[in-house]
């Protein structure tokens, strides 16, 4: 029986990373790709599809497209509040402006763009 080989979204991203720190450690980008990713989790089609997405913003997936949307719109409603705001205002506050977004994503992006729940008066 094989082990499992599905690895995370952000272990895929580490590795795809260190390819790029460390591919000019080799004498060719091949070479360097290939023995990366032996020695990492990951497929050498992983490395090329995530590099084609880094150089092509337009094959991105359209959950990464919208996030970049709704980023703006998270960071233009936190600023306004004056970084008072929690997940919960935030979300309702899009909601107020028709913007549709579930609470989770709300949640999530503002997690990935580094903020903390809203502080106390």
């Amino acid at each position: 029986m094989r082990p499992n080989q599905n690895f995370s979204k952000e272990v895929k991203q580490r590795a795809v990373r260190m390819v790029f720190k460390h591919e000019s450690e080799y004498k060719s980008r091949w070479q360097a790709v290939e023995s990366i990713c032996a020695m990492l989790p990951i497929a050498p089609s992983t490395f090329y599809a995530h590099k084609t997405r880094r150089l092509d913003p337009d094959k991105r997936s359209m959950r990464a497209k919208r996030d970049e949307q709704l980023q703006v719109e998270i960071q233009r409603v936190y600023d306004e509040s004056d970084s008072l705001y929690g997940v919960d205002k935030v979300w309702r506050q899009l909601k107020i402006q028709h913007i549709d977004v579930a609470r989770c994503t709300v949640e999530r992006l503002m997690r990935n763009m580094g903020f903390t729940r809203g502080s106390s008066r």
